[in-house]
């Protein structure tokens, strides 16, 4: 049976957000690109903050410098602090509700509200999460709420981490959502009586009802009535919902119930963060398939071979009946979470003898730009994120999970590979 083949300039392997974000910047100039994947992996597991450097100093550029001697095989040894600050930069142009901390155009650090009620160093986070804890005084009284549905609920953790780090009064209101669904005729009942409710149908519920909160108001009013009779509703400064607050229209959803409440309200952070993940893949999913980027979840890499009188790659690709393709390419990103690998990564010996076939060196094979280095002037076969880690046999799972390893890599490596891959293309 003939295989069929596709031609693409670009067959990009990982559809984490290393993968979306490089494939989403070669889409939008103009380069034909083929993202494939077995699943999301561990961009699931995004907690709503852009981490940089597992460092507790504020300046990024002498704690980077610092990073950089220690650690000279770290993906970030190839990255210059104008590297990393240019990736944020764009990507924030494209993803407005990630906020980019920055103070006289400079990258900085900024402490935000961690899922234990402390503080953590980070260059960014989702608008959504609460951040303005330097409001906190004395004369703070804030007010956490969370649902008796869930039972593993943050919110004590959180409240009592807010005490021994702040001034001010921090108290968890319990919510039932049997009640908030039945008051307002919801569908989702059913999902309580099934036990079938999740933080994601959660959060869809919030997405329907953005216009319609009311009610939400109204119960928890009563709700503060009854479990704090001897404080003063008018005189709360601060609510702290749970990240579940809505997929699509969270901002407008934190804003209506700050009209029906008539104080702030934000969400924190969790340790099932899946929602604020889903918010950031679904509106890079969107940016992909607006470029025109082809998004596939169910294929696989399963080899890799050359045609070299026309210098491209052959991605062998299959799909989950077991059927292959073969993505015709001029360029390949590897960019597989070394957490999940599945097809031609699973047995790094064959694969690094298909390699040294094909001429490319594996490991300890990438230069300055991510590139496989090869014995061909230029492999074209780039390689970003976390999949970096595959290449090196000086760096194992504890410096990937210790050091800064997260979204902020994730941006800046496939930045800076897109960059170079563009260049090339206006040199030729």
């Amino acid at each position: 049976m003939d295989v069929k083949k596709i031609q693409s300039d670009v067959v990009v392997v990982g559809g984490g957000f290393s993968g979306m974000n490089i494939a989403r910047i070669l889409a939008q100039n103009g380069l034909s690109c083929n993202l494939i994947s077995g699943g999301y992996g561990a961009s699931e597991f995004w907690n709503g903050t852009v981490d940089l450097l597992n460092y507790p100093g504020d300046n990024i550029e002498l704690e980077l410098a610092k990073f950089q001697v220690s650690i000279k095989d770290h993906p970030y040894a190839k990255l210059s602090l104008k590297d990393i600050q240019n990736s944020l930069i764009e990507f924030n142009r494209d993803f407005t509700k990630l906020s980019i901390f920055q103070e006289d155009d400079k990258l900085v650090n900024r402490h935000v509200i961690t899922p234990l009620g402390t503080t953590k160093l980070c260059v960014g986070n989702w608008n959504s999460i609460f951040s303005t804890y330097k409001d906190f005084t004395l004369d703070t009284k804030c007010l956490l709420i969370e649902f008796a549905e869930f039972p593993n609920s943050t919110a004590p953790l959180v409240s009592l981490g807010l005490k021994e780090t702040f001034p001010g009064q921090f108290n968890v209101l319990t919510i039932n959502l049997a009640t908030v669904f039945s008051l307002m005729n919801s569908e989702f009942t059913e999902y309580l009586e099934e036990g079938k409710l999740s933080a994601l149908n959660l959060a869809e519920f919030f997405d329907e009802k953005v216009l319609h909160l009311a009610p939400v108001a109204e119960i928890i009013k009563k709700e503060f009535e009854l479990q704090f009779p001897d404080l003063k509703f008018e005189e709360l400064t601060h609510f702290l919902f749970p990240a579940v607050m809505g997929l699509e229209h969270t901002q407008t959803i934190l804003n209506n119930l700050s009209t029906f409440l008539n104080t702030e309200c934000w969400e924190f952070l969790v340790f099932t963060p899946t929602v604020l993940a889903n918010r950031l893949i679904n509106k890079m999913e969107r940016k992909l398939e607006i470029a025109g980027a082809i998004n596939d979840h169910s294929k696989i890499l399963v080899n890799l071979t050359s045609e070299e009188s026309v210098h491209k790659w052959n991605c062998h690709i299959r799909n989950s009946d077991g059927e292959i393709t073969i993505l015709n390419s001029k360029y390949v990103i590897f960019a597989t979470g070394s957490i999940f690998l599945h097809g031609f990564f699973r047995d790094q010996l064959k694969m690094a003898n298909q390699f040294l076939s094909l001429g490319l060196d594996f490991p300890e094979s990438l230069n300055p730009h991510f590139e496989i280095i090869s014995s061909h002037a230029n492999s074209n076969i780039f390689v970003v994120g976390s999949a970096i880690f595959h290449f090196s046999t000086n760096l194992g799972e504890d410096d990937e999970i210790q050091d800064g390893t997260g979204l902020g890599m994730a941006i800046a490596t496939s930045f800076k590979v897109a960059q170079e891959i563009i260049a090339r293309e206006k040199t030729n």
